[in-house]
């Protein structure tokens, strides 16, 4: 609390603040100090320590402000230490350094990369022009199984941090009630639960005020909730049922949905331009979402992101992917293990375009895996015979 009022004084303190010494006193000291160095020297260098005691003030509150009651010296030091972190990351997250980053997390959605490494450019090079807002609101849509979700979570390497962002994920299909507004910011006063807050997403923000927010399938909350929402997007901030406001200014905040992917995988009558993932499929995506989100959402939102179908080819290089990621996870394990292009081509024609990507982490389970369950951990490589991936020991 002696480090607490401290600061308050010093925020008031005038940068030219004159010696709390009265003129009598002053006129009766020395001009010259024992060891020779000036009185207008030692009063610069008072000035420069009151300045400084002034700047160490100012970010005392504000860690006090962001931290709640935490207020020893510890929390102090840990907040100037993240300003340093975050003023020396700034310079590192170009749009190109972003989209490489998501890249290596999500595959085949090229342009859905390009767009949200755009708009976070900004916020990460700390420019933006609304800072009380979240750093980026997004709107994710397309067809399941597409990387909607996975992208979401692959923003958590973004940060300006040596940590990485903690993801928040929200079914919003558990929210399609009026009455859920009260899981988000709690029970209002007098009512069951109003003293329970640890599980509210109030309380999550306040703890991790960094957080990837997700909101899956947004459309289906009830409009409570988007009311709600609402104000999050606008002025980055919620309170809840106790007065306690949950900032979201540093906060990603990711919607998704799956709306249009029905009316986009009908059989186009007449001519489609663009092909399959032209700007026919994308305007009716963006008809859909506009249709049966309400219209003040649309203007608050950074950019709405849609989501290209997964051909083969997608398909192909995510299923090497998780197989070569698969082959270095069991390596610790005395495992080395290879496969052939044509073990991807087998689980590629097995997968149901119906699910996008969704089954291919159980299809790679079923077709490969369980091939080495009962061998010993050692050197193997696998192909498709008579189709059926078959492992043969290499020595």
């Amino acid at each position: 609390m002696l480090a607490l009022l401290l600061g308050r004084v010093l925020l008031r303190m005038p940068p030219s603040a004159e010696p709390l010494l009265g003129p009598k006193h002053q006129r009766t000291m020395p001009t010259r100090g024992s060891d020779g160095a000036s009185i207008q020297g030692t009063r610069g260098q008072l000035t420069t320590g009151a300045n400084e005691a002034r700047r160490v003030g100012r970010a005392l509150v504000e860690s006090i402000v962001n931290d709640g009651a935490d207020t020893d010296l510890a929390a102090f030091q840990r907040a100037l230490s993240a300003r340093a972190e975050v003023d020396a990351g700034c310079a590192e997250w170009t749009e190109a350094a972003i989209a490489e980053q998501l890249g290596v997390e999500v595959l085949a959605q090229d342009q859905a990369i390009a767009t949200v490494s755009r708009v976070l450019a900004l916020p990460m090079a700390r420019l933006a022009f609304d800072r009380c807002r979240p750093q980026a609101v997004f709107a994710f849509v397309g067809s399941t199984g597409c990387g909607k979700t996975e992208l979401g979570r692959a923003l958590r390497h973004i940060t300006l941090r040596s940590q990485l962002r903690t993801v928040i994920r929200l079914d919003m299909t558990e929210y399609a009630d009026e009455t859920a507004r009260h899981r988000l910011t709690g029970s209002n006063p007098g009512y069951v639960g109003f003293e329970d807050t640890s599980t509210l997403l109030t309380s999550q923000i306040r703890t991790h005020p960094d957080a990837v927010l997700i909101l899956d399938e947004f459309e289906k909350a009830h409009s409570n909730v988007h009311a709600l929402f609402l104000q999050v997007f606008d002025r980055g901030a919620l309170t809840d049922g106790h007065g306690r406001i949950a900032r979201f200014d540093k906060s990603i905040i990711v919607l998704t949905s799956n709306v249009g992917a029905a009316t986009a995988a009908r059989p186009p009558v007449g001519f489609r331009t663009g092909g399959p993932n032209g700007d026919d499929r994308r305007a009716t995506f963006l008809e859909e979402f506009a249709r049966l989100v309400p219209a003040e959402f649309i203007g608050r939102l950074d950019e709405v992101v849609v989501f290209a179908d997964l051909d083969d080819d997608a398909l192909r290089s995510i299923v090497e992917h998780h197989l070569n990621r698969w082959f270095e996870q069991v390596r610790p394990d005395g495992w080395a293990l290879s496969a052939t292009s044509a073990v991807a081509d087998l689980v590629v024609s097995q997968t149901d375009r119906r699910y996008g990507a969704r089954r291919v982490l159980r299809l790679i389970e079923q077709l490969v895996i369980r091939g080495l369950v009962g061998r010993s951990p050692g050197g193997f490589d696998a192909d498709v015979i008579d189709g059926v991936v078959v492992w043969h020991e290499v020595a």
